[in-house]
């Protein structure tokens, strides 16, 4: 795959890759498009439809009542306002 191509989808993404990173990735783009076609041919006839629909099930969403809020909270590296402090994800 073309490193060009690797670095306009950095850039789209505001990614900074270093020319060593651009060669890394442009195997690792052309080993992922490679799998992907030979996904394409894998013969789905027999498969259902709705197979996706059946993969999981959520369970239900009940609000729980936790006793011992300081101590979770202590369990944490930083804290703010009674809430436990993250590192940013991004």
């Amino acid at each position: 795959m073309d490193t060009k191509y690797i670095e306009r989808l950095a850039k789209s993404a505001k990614l900074k890759f270093t020319s060593e990173d651009l060669q890394d990735w442009s195997v690792k783009m052309e080993k992922i498009f490679t799998w992907i076609d030979a996904l394409a041919q894998v013969d789905t006839a027999g498969v259902p439809a709705d197979i996706v629909s059946r993969r999981q099930e959520l369970r239900e969403d009940n609000a729980r009542v936790f006793e011992n809020i300081p101590e979770i909270i202590a369990a944490f590296p930083a804290e703010q306002e009674n809430m436990v402090k993250v590192k940013k994800v991004l």
